[in-house]
């Protein structure tokens, strides 16, 4: 059981920077507020928000389930955790911003990549 959430946590967390990488490209194309790569900028803002807390659950759960020799440093479930906590207040924000939010929603998704990317490295 503990090896199938681990595994699940790291494929999960790799994939989460590509995740947002993609949605921070959509933003940055995202002209027409109402057009289909705004939308689907969103959507993808969305799945990336709910895939967030999941990935920090397994996390949860691994570190825990680990023995207490082969953690990770704390540093990791800190991070990952302060990350997540950042994370959905300003996307709820960014959803109350009149017209198109192109650059705050190109921001927060390349910040959050880019933390993800440095929590990564250190688990």
């Amino acid at each position: 059981m503990s090896e199938t959430i681990a595994t699940l946590h790291r494929y999960l967390g790799e994939s989460l920077v590509t995740i947002a990488f993609i949605g921070a490209v959509l933003g940055l194309f995202a002209s027409d507020p109402k057009g289909g790569v705004a939308k689907a900028a969103w959507i993808v803002v969305r799945v990336f928000g709910v895939l967030i807390s999941i990935q920090w659950l397994l996390g949860i759960i691994n570190y825990f389930m680990l023995p207490a020799a082969v953690r990770p440093s704390l540093a990791h479930p800190l991070l990952m955790t302060l990350i997540v906590a950042a994370f959905h207040p300003a996307q709820r924000r960014l959803q109350k911003l009149e017209g198109s939010p192109r650059w705050p929603l190109v921001g927060l998704l390349a910040v959050t990549a880019v933390l993800i990317w440095i929590g990564i490295g250190l688990a």
